[in-house]
Formats: structure tokens, C-alpha cells, sequence
């Protein structure tokens, strides 16, 4: 006599409440995909419109390819950086010749056809006046067909979270800072210069500081001053004397409107 034998599966149905649950969830995981999607097109667009200038056989810091305004030839493309990387620090003369490297790519590289007039003084003893005048508009040979950031209306008024979009020698490539704050003054340094706590290193002079809120640039990264605690605070923490302060040149629309081709030296 043969035994047979049959297994039965029963299947229950989730009760209106859990499945009300696994759709909350289910929905909670979907906006969050959503966001890290969001955030992660707006860090590659920062990205992508960074590269860095190579003068004279080496990268000698970042630079940001910046929109500019309805008024300007359509085949004009700008980019703006630190003006003292466009000089040898040892001789303290202009580098012979420099390209602009569009993301830092070796063979999209375009010779930089001019140079904003800047007040920057490369053997200057006034470590103030440099931190001042830091800052360069430069005119490639060709159009560029790259991403583009716009600058701030108001400069760093109102900042609030920022990032530091720049090339790392470190790593070789464009980065993006943690985020990162303005640092706040006792006593008056100077209305052209934001001071940052932002993550800076080798290659990063000449990148940009943008507010991530408005997604704009506010400032251009020069390097760093000696403060003392008398003249700085923190938003949160008190600075420790003779400290490392990075600082930027505020950047707003009006130095981008009074760049011109014929306010410039070749």
C-alpha cells in the first residue's frame, strides 16, 4: 500500500496596520533615495565646473569656470582664482606661460589668453594687502563647454553651511570639503576677506567657497593668516592664539561686471 502525502501552505494576509507600516517605511525609503540622489547631482555639479591652472610644467592651484552675465559676448569664458598661484613664490615673477585645465583633465587643457589687472604684489611684505588683492579673473584662448557656478549677488553676506570645491595635490584630484563654517571677528580684519575653518591643503588655493544653501560661489580661497585670539571667535569654540586662520576673497557679481577684455594684460 503506498502512503502519499501532501503538505499544504496556508498564506495569511498582513493586517491593515502593518500593511499601513510597511508603506510608511517603504515611502520613508524612497524620499531618502530621493535626497541622497539630489545631493549627490548637486556635489557633481560643483565638480564639474572646477579645474586647475598649470603654468610652467606644474599645477599650481584651482580654478572655477564662473557664468557670467547676460551682457557679455557669448563666446566669452571667465574663470576666477587666487591670483598668486599665477606667480613662482620663489622668484616672485609671472609664471611664462599658463592653461586652464577643465576638471583637471591633461589633454583639455587652454592656454589662458589673459589676465584680469590685479593689485596683487607677489614680493609684497603686507601679508594683509596680499590676502586683499588675491584674487584673479583669467580669459582662456577658446570658449569652454563646461559647467558653470554663479557667484554670490551679495559676497559672503549671510553665509551660512559652506563647502571648499578644490583640487587636492594630495589625492590628485577635485574635492569637496566637509562642510565647513565662516569664523567670526572680535575686532574688524578686513571687509574684503572671509575667514574659514574649511578643510584647505596643498592645490587648494584658488578653489571655491561656496554657500550651499544658494549653491553660489561667495569667495575664493587664498590661503591662511596668523590670527591671535584677541581678534577672533568662533561660532562655537574660542580660537587658540597664534592659530592658522584660512581665508578667502569675498567674490560678488559686481568684480565679474567690471572684467572686461580690455582691462587685462597678456
Amino acid at each position: 500500500m503506498w502512503l502519499s502525502t501532501r503538505s499544504e501552505c496556508s498564506v495569511s494576509t498582513p493586517n491593515p496596520y502593518t500593511q499601513g507600516a510597511l508603506a510608511v517605511i517603504g515611502l520613508i525609503w524612497l524620499l531618502m533615495q530621493a535626497t541622497v540622489a539630489q545631493g549627490n547631482n548637486a556635489d557633481q555639479r560643483l565638480l564639474n565646473a572646477m579645474g586647475t591652472i598649470f603654468c610652467d610644467g606644474k599645477i599650481r592651484g584651482s580654478a572655477v569656470h564662473i557664468s557670467l552675465s547676460e551682457k557679455s559676448a557669448p563666446d566669452d569664458s571667465v574663470i576666477l582664482s587666487a591670483a598668486h598661484i599665477m606667480f613662482d613664490p620663489n622668484s616672485g615673477k609671472a609664471f611664462k606661460s599658463c592653461q586652464y585645465r577643465p576638471q583637471n583633465k591633461r589633454f583639455s587643457g587652454l592656454l589662458v589668453e589673459a589676465v584680469s589687472t590685479a593689485h596683487y604684489e607677489a614680493s609684497g611684505s603686507d601679508k594683509l594687502a596680499q590676502a586683499n588683492n588675491d584674487i584673479v579673473l583669467l580669459k582662456p584662448k577658446h570658449r569652454l563647454y563646461q559647467s558653470t557656478l554663479a557667484v554670490s549677488d551679495n559676497g559672503a553676506a549671510n553665509s551660512g553651511k559652506l563647502l571648499l570645491v578644490a583640487y587636492s595635490s594630495d589625492l590628485d584630484r577635485i574635492t569637496l570639503s566637509e562642510p565647513c563654517t565662516a569664523l567670526v571677528s572680535k575686532q574688524p580684519v578686513s571687509k574684503h576677506l572671509l575667514l574659514h575653518d574649511c578643510g584647505a591643503q596643498a592645490g587648494t588655493s584658488g578653489g571655491a567657497i561656496v554657500d550651499t544653501s544658494s549653491g553660489k560661489i561667495v569667495a575664493i580661497h587664498g590661503g591662511a593668516l596668523v590670527f591671535n585670539s584677541l581678534y577672533l571667535s568662533h561660532k562655537r569654540d574660542q580660537i587658540d592664539p597664534r592659530m592658522l586662520v584660512n581665508q578667502g576673497r569675498i567674490i560678488d557679481r559686481q568684480i565679474i561686471e567690471n572684467f572686461s577684455g580690455k582691462n587685462t594684460e597678456s
